[in-house]
């Protein structure tokens, strides 16, 4: 290994040409910086940073840059470690340079809706290639196309890119660069080379633009599961009744949601998590829609922290709003930190690259919220309660999280994830070999929709199955064959929605909660659509309108629309906004609109837009999975077929149903929906109580609101 030095007042240049020894290099610069703190295990972000890692470290293809301007020498080894690691794992280059200087600022491209100079569109949702046209010496695309999918790919900050013009398939003409920030209709990346434009020396090109799949969270989920064969954890998540510590459940004298003393099955619940009577095996929380999962969560997690003076929490959920949802209501009842007792309650961390939405004021003021680092360890260690994704408890395991801090782990929404992504917190930082080292609770309902996943031969081999789903299987979370009920000491089923009208909810409850669900919704929110005059039948706040549309589908687009149901969707929203519902006008964040094709949510959008509504939620079901709304529009689309195709997903039916709290309307034909065994029974239903009607028996929408819809479902968009 060659090393090459130089300096002078203002700058510092060490190079380092192929090295023979990463182990040569680092003890050459620990001998010539001495720094005092070692950095985290191969981490890409550093807990001990406390400036703005990205100030400080740019990758290159072919060089490392650090700007020492506020690099302090402690923190200097693990930038440099994380710099040789992300350059030795690019099999394009073998030299790494390491200059302590400035340099000049590369070019910034935003990408907005991007075009083929042919003008013809392409479906690259397909796919991870993006089709654009850069003028030379542009430092923006400066001709946009509106996109009426109104969707990027999904992208976060640092994931990597490149591009090549679309007429060379060589690998020589690639120029690879960074996402660098992700707004919601567009984003911003930065080329490795100044002079890129230069190269291809055309006044004008069509470039391919590759977004390569950032692989971080797979390959903690790699480690996690690899970690439970090594630590031996087989037994705790395989549990049997004869692992069981005989705990008798604890009376809690003061809860701080009074809500909770009327309801047995949430009190049973925090009882015996604080209690532990599930230890060492998971404790379960099976939660139907509405019935109230978190606040069950957020009582346990109170009790523990106010009763266990050293305990510590680890809260988790797939989503960050879940995670601000927990740590907004836990911080309702405590402060998160006191300056004058030197108590530290709550910390929220936040991944150091994403899009957030931002958080009420009580998160934000304990959270790295704005920042673009971690913390360094030593300040998470000084608190009680940590909440973040699973994915940040990844990052936690990456830099050595003490192994024996938390004393408990609650995973919210364990439903949705993939059982590997819950092994994260589980595996990667509750555990020490042959023991678990946290009481673990889990919270969700395995009868709504579970992992979303790309692959269908990961999905045939398991990997679509959640934790809390697996477990129910086995006998101690079963339904005791005499009783029938379940084990309270590993698992409670809450029972009492809070949500939706009676009638709502009585669907899913009969089809698949063994009708144990008690509606107990207020009635001032739930019977505001009772005596409507769309209604068929005045005391029933349901209409299913079987409406005979036809689906139909744009040349070279897979995604599916129906026009005639556009048009009572418009139909609909029209009465329930500028008419009303007995002298009630709805606002647009009152109602929801589901379908599950892409391109009808984009047309419903786009007929919206036209009519000067922009707020409304109008998406796939997997999206409102969690949440709800007063109305909610359902807009099923196929037609007049002997295929239902994503509808056939009984998961994905329960969520449509029960998303509603005061009035719900299914468009669709009943014909091709009868198909399904469960569409079959759900039709039933509205059948029995008089709830079908047809299209032809109401009002039509206006024609010129039909022609404005035709030309949308003509319009050339990428879906």
């Amino acid at each position: 290994m060659s090393v090459i030095s130089s300096a002078n007042s203002d700058q510092e240049t060490i190079e380092i040409t192929t090295p023979t020894s990463t182990g040569a290099f680092f003890r050459f610069i620990a001998k010539k910086f001495k720094p005092t703190a070692h950095c985290c295990h191969i981490c890409r972000y550093n807990f001990k940073f406390s400036d703005d890692l990205n100030n400080h470290l740019k990758v290159h293809r072919s060089k490392i840059v650090l700007r020492m301007s506020s690099l302090t020498e402690s923190t200097f080894l693990h930038a440099l470690s994380i710099s040789c690691k992300l350059a030795m794992a690019n099999d394009e280059s073998s030299d790494l340079i390491v200059s302590i200087t400035n340099i000049s600022q590369l070019d910034n491209l935003k990408i907005c809706h991007i075009y083929f100079s042919s003008g013809n569109f392409v479906n690259y949702w397909k796919s991870d290639i993006l089709p654009f046209v850069l003028p030379i010496g542009a430092k923006e695309v400066d001709e946009l196309i509106y996109n009426l999918a109104k969707k990027l790919p999904f992208l976060m900050e640092n994931d990597r890119i490149w591009i090549s013009p679309c007429k060379t398939k060589s690998k020589q003409e690639r120029v690879y660069g960074n996402v660098i920030d992700v707004q919601s209709d567009a984003f911003y990346f930065r080329l490795e080379r100044g002079n890129y434009l230069d190269k291809f020396g055309s006044s004008k090109l069509t470039f391919r633009l590759h977004f390569l799949a950032n692989r971080l969270n797979f390959q903690m989920e790699q480690c996690a599961v690899e970690r439970v064969r090594t630590y031996q954890l087989s037994d705790y998540l395989f549990p049997k009744l004869s692992q069981f510590l005989s705990l008798k459940s604890t009376n809690i004298l003061s809860y701080f949601n009074k809500d909770i003393l009327s309801n047995a099955e949430q009190m049973q619940a925090v009882e015996n998590i604080t209690s532990g009577t599930a230890f060492p095996a998971p404790y379960l929380i099976f939660g139907p829609p509405g019935t109230g999962k978190t606040n069950t969560i957020v009582e346990a997690i109170l009790q523990i922290w106010k009763t266990q003076p050293y305990s510590r929490i680890l809260v988790c959920a797939t989503s960050n709003s879940a995670c601000d949802e927990i740590a907004q209501r836990i911080l309702k009842y405590i402060p998160s930190h006191h300056k004058a007792t030197k108590t530290y309650n709550l910390y929220r961390l936040y991944a150091a690259s994403i899009n957030k939405d931002l958080p009420v004021e009580s998160v934000l003021n304990s959270s790295n919220f704005f920042d673009k680092f971690y913390p360094p360890l030593e300040t998470l260690y000084q608190y009680r309660i940590i909440v973040g994704t699973l994915g940040v408890a990844g990052r936690l395991a990456q830099a050595r999280f003490r192994s024996d801090f938390f004393t408990h782990l609650f995973i919210d929404e364990c439903g949705s994830a993939t059982e590997s992504a819950s092994l994260i917190p589980i595996a990667g930082i509750c555990s020490s070999v042959g023991r678990l080292n946290v009481h673990v609770v889990l919270s969700g309902d395995p009868l709504q929709l579970g992992p979303i996943l790309s692959s269908r031969t990961a999905e045939a081999l398991g990997l679509g199955r959640s934790m809390i789903e697996r477990l129910m299987d086995i006998d101690i979370y079963k339904k005791d064959p005499i009783t029938n009920k379940y084990n309270s000491k590993v698992l409670t089923k809450l029972i009492i929605n809070y949500r939706s009208h009676p009638s709502i909810i009585q669907i899913s409850n009969k089809m698949f909660y063994d009708n144990e669900l008690i509606p107990r919704a207020r009635k001032e929110i739930t019977d505001i659509c009772l005596g409507w005059k769309l209604l068929p039948a005045i005391n029933f706040p349901m209409i299913f309108d079987a409406a005979a549309g036809e689906a139909e589908q744009e040349t070279n687009c897979t995604s599916w629309y129906n026009k005639v149901e556009i048009n009572r969707v418009m139909f609909y929203l029209d009465e329930l906004l500028n008419v009303g519902v007995n002298g009630i006008k709805f606002s647009q964040t009152d109602v929801g609109i589901i379908s599950p094709y892409k391109k009808q949510c984009t047309l419903i959008e786009e007929a919206c837009c036209k009519r000067g509504w922009r707020d409304f939620m109008v998406s796939s079901v997997e999206q409102f999975q969690g949440k709800e709304k007063q109305v909610i529009i359902v807009s099923t689309v196929r037609s007049k077929s002997d295929n239902i195709g994503f509808l056939n997903n009984f998961r994905r039916l329960n969520v449509l149903l029960s998303r509603a709290q005061a009035l719900l309307i299914i468009i669709g034909d009943p014909k091709t929906l009868r198909i399904d065994e469960n569409w079959n029974t759900v039709i039933n239903i509205f059948e029995q109580n008089n709830a079908i009607i047809s299209s032809n028996d109401m009002s039509e929408p206006k024609t010129a609101e039909l022609m404005s819809v035709d030309s949308l479902a003509l319009n050339k968009v990428l879906t």
